[in-house]
């Protein structure tokens, strides 16, 4: 009861400060219908702004048979996929507030539901969602929108990990989050705290986030709600920090102490929990493979039936990441990964939600991969998944989204060639619809895309008939010249293949130019020779290998003797299955080179 209690007196507190905020608004919206005749070009907004109020009214009016709905309401302004359906309905909570405020603890969730329905609609306007967002912005402020962002991409980012380096906060953010670091601690709410404690661990100041999580958990006031945020987003903080074990076992704590609670928002931190877990486990060094598919079996059956918008996101999530759990196991089960895709299309296909559509395209692109790895492989099947893809998303502006596109776009050209017969035409195709569709984008997950674009679109140009080695290396040399000096390891991966695959299409001109083919492979082992990353070392084997060739058609026997002897140190124990093999090529190289002259006596 005395969680209760504190609850009732937070949520009494904010009501008083929302009416009078609202109270201002309708005082605004009177002023600004008195200059109506002298403003005619307002009288657009100021219909608007006429029929947002009255659409609240009516609000208010359907809500008062239940008012039980104001506390899922509550919940779901810090929980569901889109903040605007949140902040509607903290507002429409306000107006119910003075009917019967015990009624916040539990509610019928078709409710709430029903609210977030009728708001939605409203806001299908785009003249109503302009004039929402200014009153939204009026009413809580730029800076507590900002922080709100922080938040929201944070949570995003612990359970959508990313490998693009962090964006720097605007100036007006940095404030926002110094004023949030200078309030009382016990005055701060769960969406400041979130987004306090990810601007730290957001530039890898984890010690920092992680004692200002410790210091939100010592708090007397916490509610429940406030305890699962608080220890799920430790849990996330150490999963970026590479502590994976602490970070589980922050998980196991929110799992543990609500797994059983009946509360809907509760019920989402325990199924993010559950999924972040799932994802902690499957990278340890040594990867718990099937303990991370029990935790995401766990979120489906647990969830899986339920209609809450946030928890269906959670639900679709499990099933891709367990789809990929699946292909990892050992041996790999690509009909039953497909299965798992296959669950997401069908049950989350249709869904407008964006969260979801993320999910759906996920799905897709892994399902087209995994149906190459099926014996024999389905290239057919694949390009028919990236199609699907490319057709109902290929339009769609959400960054998301458009990665999965661009990666649909060159799975697709991979696959053609591996039709019977390959259509390297069409691969071509697929290739420079992803470098006119993205090219100039500067996401670095798309720069990526293009990347490989590009390098795989030189390689299907030398594989026409008859092939074409010179537009081939423009290809390449595209590569060389856009990310060159990109630090982002998959894009020096790509500079480094671009630089060989130069090197062959240069040994096939009429004539050949063997000389320049060496300088391109010579790049690669200055460019590349110290990096210890497996995709790089397997580059730099390759460069080697194919350089001690050239010397030896050159009849230049001493100099391939050395490029041979330089290979077998770098590479003599490498345990890359791919580097072993090429180290039996060069060795079998170097027994048939003519034996060394002997010097010369002094």
């Amino acid at each position: 009861m005395d969680d209760q209690a504190r609850l009732f007196q937070e949520l009494s507190e904010k009501f008083k400060r929302l009416e009078t905020e609202l109270s201002n608004l309708r005082s605004e919206k009177e002023k600004l219908e008195d200059l109506k005749s002298k403003l005619d070009a307002q009288d657009v907004r100021i219909n608007a702004q006429d029929k947002w109020i009255s659409n609240f009214g009516l609000f208010l009016a359907q809500g008062a048979n239940n008012i039980a709905a104001s506390s899922n309401a509550i919940s779901s302004a810090s929980n569901a996929t889109s903040w605007i359906v949140g902040i509607g309905a903290i507002l429409l909570t306000a107006g119910l507030f003075g009917v019967g405020l015990y009624s916040v603890i539990k509610v019928p969730e078709q409710s709430r539901l029903a609210a977030e329905r009728t708001i939605k609609d409203y806001l299908s306007s785009a003249d109503a969602k302009r004039d929402f967002h200014s009153s939204v912005e009026k009413l809580f402020g730029p800076e507590i929108l900002a922080i709100q962002a922080v938040a929201k991409r944070g949570d995003r980012l612990s359970t959508s990990p990313s490998s693009e380096p962090p964006q720097p906060l605007s100036p007006e953010t940095e404030q926002a989050l110094q004023k949030v670091l200078a309030m009382p601690e016990e005055e701060r709410d769960t969406v400041q705290w979130r987004a306090l404690i990810y601007s730290y661990s957001d530039t890898k100041r984890f010690e920092a986030a992680l004692a200002l999580a410790d210091k939100w958990l010592t708090l007397s006031t916490l509610t429940p709600l406030q305890t699962a945020s608080a220890l799920w987003v430790r849990g996330n903080v150490l999963l970026d920090a590479g502590r994976l074990q602490e970070a589980i076992a922050a998980y196991d704590a929110v799992i543990q102490r609500f797994g059983s609670d009946p509360d809907p928002a509760l019920r989402e931190q325990v199924a993010r929990a559950l999924v972040n877990k799932g994802y902690a486990l499957g990278l340890l060094a040594t990867p718990q493979t099937k303990a991370a598919i029990a935790a995401y079996d766990d979120v489906i059956q647990r969830f899986g039936s339920d209609p809450t918008p946030a928890l269906r996101e959670v639900v679709a999530r499990a099933f891709v990441n367990k789809g990929v759990a699946l292909g990892k196991l050992t041996p790999p089960q690509p009909e039953a990964e497909i299965a798992a895709y296959d669950d997401v299309i069908q049950r989350f296909g249709t869904d407008p939600a964006p969260a979801l559509r993320e999910q759906v395209t996920r799905a897709l692109v892994n399902k087209g991969v995994a149906l190459g790895q099926l014996t024999p492989p389905q290239p057919e099947a694949q390009i028919a998944a990236y199609d699907e893809l490319i057709q109902r998303f290929g339009a769609d502006p959400a960054p998301a989204l458009r990665e999965q596109v661009a990666r649909a776009f060159v799975n697709k050209g991979v696959a053609l060639g591996k039709l019977t017969p390959p259509q390297p035409e069409a691969q071509i195709a697929a290739y420079d619809d992803v470098i006119q569709r993205f090219g100039t984008d500067p996401t670095p997950a798309l720069r990526e895309q293009v990347a490989r674009a590009f390098v795989n679109k030189g390689y299907a140009l030398g594989q026409l008939t008859p092939p074409q080695p010179e537009a081939e290396i423009t290809a390449y040399d595209d590569v060389i010249q856009r990310f060159g000096s990109d630090p982002a390891p998959a894009l020096r991966e790509q500079v480094a293949r671009a630089f060989v695959n130069k090197g062959v299409a240069l040994g096939q001109l009429t004539p050949p130019q063997p000389e320049a083919e060496i300088a391109a492979y010579d790049d690669v082992i200055q460019r590349f020779g110290t990096d210890p990353a497996p995709a790089l070392r397997e580059q730099v084997s390759m460069a080697l290998h194919y350089k001690a060739i050239i010397l030896k058609d050159l009849n230049r026997f001493a100099d391939a003797r050395t490029v041979c002897e330089d290979y077998i140190h770098r590479f003599a124990d490498a345990p890359e299955t791919a580097i072993q093999e090429m180290t039996k090529k060069v060795r079998s190289l170097l027994s048939n080179l003519p034996p060394p002259e002997p010097s010369a006596d002094s």
